[in-house]
């Protein structure tokens, strides 16, 4: 098959890395993979680059191109064109409408990219502008397509009621994604389907030396809904006990500074590192040479009820087997029941710290976790199923053998 692949940035940016196993497997099983971002920022840092690049065609939000291929697009297409500008309307908000429209003319520059490359399929990862400009690409050049819809783009709802509509199928990436999703999509609209993201097995990992400080490490952004702020006060709980724990933060965001300041007020400077957003090759070697014991992510339900769906960043630390600490939110039970991790209470500092003290005390509780979480992402969320499980949707949208 031939399958064009629509994303926010990648492969610009540090962004989106989880997306690049799924894309890779697709290749290696002899499908023809073209990337196409919606509005492509910062420089592409992935170690796949020389891949990426082969496979990605990167071209401004906006630019005489784009605007030569809209224009062609109109002209060949008028009726498609306006319908799908006139569906752009039909937003809940003015700025949900303005950042529609802002994809619009990139929307119709695609079509000739379809058409040209003679594809068999659209994919788009996310429910936001990056799917509105696939729908308008899909609408006029009438590709078949579909979108995977992972969490923070569902509570946006740009549009989700018509997207379902127009789309082959919205794949869910958790169950929980999928029965949130359920409450946007109309009757008449194809149901969701789930099929969880995959992260690429690894052969082995180093263990941690026995004489190193207890590590634990965050995979994650700054932003509300990873809920760092918990782990910084179950550290200081910890330090009140006389344990010591080293962390290391993982990430960028908006709300690192405030991370910062509270690490500061509570002394914590010599426990808690902000290390930065690491190159996702980076962060896959060291979990692989055994710099940390324990991955934790302290996610929370936001006031807005934005939650996590299945956290890529966990599935990688058990692929390596290493044990894993999380909140019973979101799609996060669904990867971690029945053994597969430790779960806790969103906002409870004291059974994040109690957690810890926990695997850092019991040697033969963290092997046990380590191969648990090991086996459940074997079982349930290895790449190539989720690859095979996409390819084999993507055929019956497009009529393929």
């Amino acid at each position: 098959m031939k399958i064009i692949y629509v994303t926010t940035s990648l492969p610009c940016g540090r962004g989106e890395a989880f997306i690049i196993p799924e894309i890779r497997t697709m290749a290696e099983l002899g499908h023809e993979i073209l990337v196409v971002p919606c509005y492509p920022r910062g420089e592409i840092v992935h170690v796949d680059s020389d891949f990426l690049l082969k496979v990605s065609l990167v071209k401004p939000l906006v630019s005489f191109e784009i605007l030569r291929g809209a224009f062609s697009a109109s002209k060949h297409h008028p009726r498609q064109a306006t319908r799908a500008l006139k569906a752009l309307f039909r937003s809940r908000s003015l700025r949900i409408l303005l950042k529609n429209l802002i994809v619009y003319l990139k929307g119709l520059w695609l079509v000739s990219i379809i058409l040209d490359w003679e594809a068999d399929h659209l994919h788009v990862h996310w429910l936001g502008v990056s799917s509105t400009m696939a729908m308008i690409a899909a609408e006029v050049s009438g590709i078949p397509w579909s979108i995977t819809a992972h969490r923070w783009d569902i509570a946006e709802n740009n549009l989700i009621s018509q997207k379902s509509e127009k789309a082959c199928f919205i794949r869910a990436i958790s169950g929980q994604t999928a029965e949130i999703l359920r409450t946007y999509v109309p009757a008449v609209a194809a149901r969701p389907t789930v099929i969880h993201m995959g992260v690429t097995l690894p052969t082995h990992r180093s263990m941690p030396p026995r004489a190193s400080p207890f590590g634990v490490f965050v995979p994650a952004l700054f932003t509300e809904v990873k809920g760092h702020i918990y782990l910084v006060d179950a550290i200081k709980q910890l330090k009140d006990e006389g344990i010591f724990v080293q962390v290391d933060l993982l990430g960028s965001g908006p709300l690192q500074q405030t991370i910062f300041e509270r690490i500061k007020k509570l002394g914590l400077e010599d426990r808690i590192q902000i290390q930065g957003l690491l190159p996702h090759h980076e962060l896959l070697r060291s979990m692989q040479e055994g710099c940390w014991h324990v991955c934790v992510l302290p996610s929370i339900v936001t006031p807005d009820g934005v939650q996590e769906g299945i956290p890529v960043s966990l599935m990688e630390a058990m692929s390596f087997q290493i044990p894993v600490i999380s909140t019973t939110t979101g799609g996060i039970p669904e990867l971690l029941h029945d053994g597969a991790g430790i779960m806790v209470a969103p906002k409870d500092a004291a059974a994040l710290a109690n957690a810890i003290k926990l695997l850092m005390t019991d040697d033969s509780l963290r092997a046990q976790l380590a191969q648990a979480g090991r086996e459940r992402i074997q079982a349930c969320f290895s790449v190539g199923q989720s690859a095979n499980d996409l390819i084999e949707r993507f055929a019956i949208c497009s009529d393929l053998p």
